[in-house]
């Protein structure tokens, strides 16, 4: 499991530093094939209100998955990036289960 947390013109606080691990850790028990996660903090505009931007690149064996979410905290930002990552690895692990169910017939006596 590797993280890389990359923070844009400011430095991070360890507080945040282990919320980004705890959230991204459970991306990588849903799914082996993940090789790592790239996280992206940065700052929008000032007169923005939800200006603390996370990016996070999820590297999966074959597919890459890329996530941007904005908000008033960093916290609320990668919670919303891991959300919407969970909801794309359920939609592929079900997608892969419906192929294999499709491509071989189970037969019921």
């Amino acid at each position: 499991m590797d993280i890389r947390i990359n923070a844009v013109n400011f430095d991070i606080l360890d507080n945040l530093t282990e919320h980004i691990n705890g959230k991204v850790e459970k991306l990588f028990s849903q799914k082996a094939d993940i090789i790592h996660a790239d996280v992206a903090l940065s700052l929008g505009s000032a007169n923005d209100i939800e200006n603390k931007n996370c990016q996070i690149t999820l590297f999966v064996k074959g597919d890459d998955h890329l996530v941007k979410k904005n908000s008033k905290s960093f916290e609320q930002s990668v919670n919303e990036c891991v959300d919407a990552l969970q909801e794309i690895l359920r939609r592929e692990k079900a997608k892969q289960v419906n192929q294999r169910n499709d491509g071989n017939p189970v037969e019921v006596f």
